[in-house]
């Protein structure tokens, strides 16, 4: 992955905490924006602000995946 971790302000994210999981566990789009204050941190060490947006592919009840989209903001 291009991206080593994701903060919540100076705090990093537990695998569980992440938008795309939760979207795979309950199904749902899950949105953060400028004020919820995430950062991705690459590889290199580079922190910068993003806006984060998942949704749920749905194939009838069955989860087949989730489309992410960023925004470096």
């Amino acid at each position: 992955t291009l991206f080593r971790s994701i903060y919540v302000g100076d705090k990093p994210l537990s695998f569980d905490e992440r938008p795309l999981h939760k979207t795979l566990m309950d199904r749902k789009v899950h949105s953060a924006g400028l004020d919820d204050n995430y950062f991705y941190v690459t590889k290199s060490g580079k922190k910068f602000p993003v806006a984060i947006n998942t949704a749920p592919l749905l194939e009838g009840d069955t989860i087949s995946g989730a489309i992410v989209v960023f925004r470096d903001i």
